[in-house]
């Protein structure tokens, strides 16, 4: 027989409740069987009847035991009395409070009266799973998955409701651990449970990339927050005032002039919802009184007789929502801590989309989901975004402090709060964005800088070394600026500025006036071998080509250094390494050979590894000779730079030897 024609046989009642009178009420012997089905099916449809309730079927939980003469029946005249107390504390209790908490109409009343028919065999005791519960109250409005979710709920919360595992529940007479619970549950500190709440948010929202300040008193206690900072706070209207001032308030006089928040784009608060954050205490006070259940049963357990047997069941019952709860506290205080809020904004919520699961697998933080949803909405400046120069030029620069009195000149720091400060722009999570605009601006020729060390860069040129020896250069095409700091000793000037035009003021060679005996340098000559000649015919001819030489393996670095020194872009390497093995202490026979190992004109690039092999070649000779010379050519402006740097001096001098070769035309 189908299932189809089975309802239509049992109609109005539903198949699965005749099975229940049938195979659970007829096995009680207080039940009379045909006279009690009769009896109990024209008291159902009476109830069912007067209620005027809209019900296309009669299932086991349209049972109102809120009747008397239906109560009497199922209870009194099968000998249940001792359900008593399941029916006042659970099927008028709980239930209903779940309904209500979670709107979900009759549905876990119904479920609650149907297990209690179910469970009304206690001889031997029986339970129910979660398909024949859904059986037995579902209907057609509903989704499905109703009555398993209302069925788990009521064994978290009721206390005759008891879960046996693998779906399988059933009422009992005797006190589950959660009635156990609900007694300690009173008796623990509301207060108490604010503390794991709040490690559960600041566990999640309290990473990088963001500086964190967690559970401040009020909004004196953030500071000036000068960097991007994000701000727990327990309630949305403090988190308000921590965003939009950035003093206390007055505790006497409500009215009292504040200071406003100066560096508005740094800062981020982010609150609870009330009613969330409520059911989170509620979940770790629970988890609280769990905790010390536990206890109290454990030591219970350790004695004997009925009371130890008890106190095993309840910790058998008790074990699965002390390894669920933590969970539910920390999921909970994720989605409670939604509300994020911005100066002069309206609070944003974070949406499910945005909340990462600490159970879910993902490794990505809170501050991470926080920012992605701020720019989403593009109130957060992206990883890679930066300050255009324009903006840099027409909004920042108008209103940040001089530096030193020049109001051509900034600080990197000056410029980076005035950003912060400034109205319209998103959150800075970080200062990239500044750094990555003063780059632009210089790209652009907005503004030239200045380093500590002296180093200056603009559009077009860079300089470097002290004012009596500066020089400058031009910016080879396509070669990317630096990000500069943004700080005290990073100076940003407009290129038309005199100071700035300094910067790229170039040395003008130095004559000197010879007060020795050397003679003066021929006039036909021109190659030198010592720095002394090398410097005199520097001061009025171009260098052309120079080469630095040496017999040291442990010199080559030098005389490397030495070629960079003059910026050149192709300098060239040759070695020699010559010299016979060492006779091993051993006392080989024979000839022990000679070794030669040379290496020529290749680019100094190379240079690390072939130091390092010359080096390991020579340490396996006996007296190795060993010749190494780095060739430098120039030609145009760059011969004459040359001639500059040897005036101004090359590092290691006394390390390597010089031949120097100079073209006849002077140096202007």
């Amino acid at each position: 027989t189908s299932y189809r024609e089975e309802i239509a046989g049992a109609y109005p009642f539903h198949p699965r409740l005749l099975r229940i009178v049938r195979e659970r009420l007829q096995a009680i012997p207080a039940f009379q069987r045909s006279r009690g089905t009769l009896r109990l099916f024209a008291r159902i449809v009476k109830q069912v009847w007067q209620s005027d309730r809209d019900v296309s079927i009669i299932t086991a939980g349209d049972l109102d035991l809120a009747v008397p003469s239906t109560r009497a029946e199922l209870l009194d005249r099968l000998q249940r009395t001792a359900f008593v107390p399941a029916v006042e504390a659970d099927v008028f209790g709980h239930a209903p409070e779940l309904d209500s908490r979670y709107a979900t109409g009759d549905t876990h009343a119904r479920v609650a009266r149907a297990l209690l028919l179910e469970s009304l065999q206690i001889d031997p005791p029986v339970f129910v799973d979660v398909a024949d519960l859904t059986l037995a109250t579902l209907r057609p409005s509903d989704v499905g998955t109703e009555p398993l979710e209302a069925v788990r709920r009521l064994a978290e919360t009721a206390w005759h409701v008891l879960d046996l595992g693998g779906d399988k529940y059933r009422f009992s007479v005797e006190a589950s651990a959660m009635k156990l619970l609900e007694e300690e549950y009173q008796r623990t500190s509301e207060t108490d449970a604010r503390a794991p709440v709040r490690t559960a948010v600041q566990s999640y929202l309290g990473t990088t990339p963001l500086k964190l300040i967690p559970w401040p008193r009020d909004a004196a206690a953030v500071g000036g927050a000068t960097s991007g900072t994000l701000v727990l706070c327990d309630d949305l209207d403090l988190a308000r005032d921590v965003v939009a001032y950035q003093d206390a308030p007055s505790r006497t006089d409500p009215n009292a002039p504040r200071t406003r928040r100066l560096y508005r784009n740094t800062i981020i608060a982010v609150a609870p919802r009330a009613d969330l954050a409520e059911t989170a205490y509620r979940l770790a006070r629970r988890h609280l009184a769990a905790q010390a259940l536990k206890a109290r049963l454990d030591a219970s357990v350790s004695g004997r007789g009925q009371g130890a047997l008890a106190s095993a069941l309840a910790l058998e019952q008790l074990r699965p929502y002390l390894q669920k709860l933590p969970r539910d506290v920390t999921e909970a205080a994720r989605q409670a801590w939604n509300q994020v809020i911005l100066p002069d904004n309206e609070p944003l919520t974070l949406t499910e989309e945005y909340v990462t699961s600490a159970f879910g697998g993902g490794a990505t933080t809170g501050q991470q989901q926080v920012l992605k949803m701020l720019r989403a909405n593009r109130l957060a400046f992206e990883d890679d975004a930066a300050l255009g120069s324009g903006i840099i030029e027409s909004r920042i620069l108008p209103g940040t402090a001089p530096y030193d009195g020049n109001s051509d000149l900034f600080t990197g720091k000056a410029i980076a709060e005035r950003a912060y400060q400034a109205s319209g722009m998103s959150v800075f999570a970080d200062d990239l964005p500044v750094r990555r605009g003063l780059q632009a601006a210089v790209r652009d020729g907005v503004l030239a800088v200045k380093l500590a060390d002296g180093t200056a860069h603009s559009r077009l040129l860079y300089a470097t070394g002290p004012a009596d020896s500066r020089q400058v250069r031009e910016r080879t095409a396509g070669q990317e600026l630096p990000l500069m700091p943004v700080d005290g000793m990073t100076i940003y000037g407009r290129p038309a500025s005199p100071t700035v035009k300094a910067w790229f003021a170039e040395a003008a060679p130095t004559l000197h006036t010879c007060h020795c005996d050397t003679p003066s340098p021929p006039l036909g000559g021109d190659t030198v071998s010592t720095w002394e000649l090398a410097r005199q015919y520097a001061r009025t001819r171009p260098l052309v080509q120079v080469i630095l030489t040496t017999s040291s393996a442990t010199a080559i670095d030098d005389a490397i250094g030495g070629a960079r020194a003059f910026n050149a872009i192709a300098p060239q390497l040759s070695v020699n390494v010559m010299g016979s093995p060492r006779v091993p202490a051993s006392g080989a026979s024979g000839q022990p050979g000679d070794v030669s190992v040379s290496v020529t004109r290749v680019h100094v690039t190379q240079a690390v590894q072939l130091t390092q092999a010359v080096i390991s070649v020579a340490r396996t000779l006996d007296a190795p000779s060993v010749e190494a010379q780095v060739e430098i050519e120039f030609t145009g402006d760059a011969a004459r730079r040359a001639s500059e740097r040897v005036v101004a001096g090359i590092p290691n001098e006394d390390r390597y030897e010089v031949q120097a070769t100079f073209g006849p035309e002077a140096v202007s």
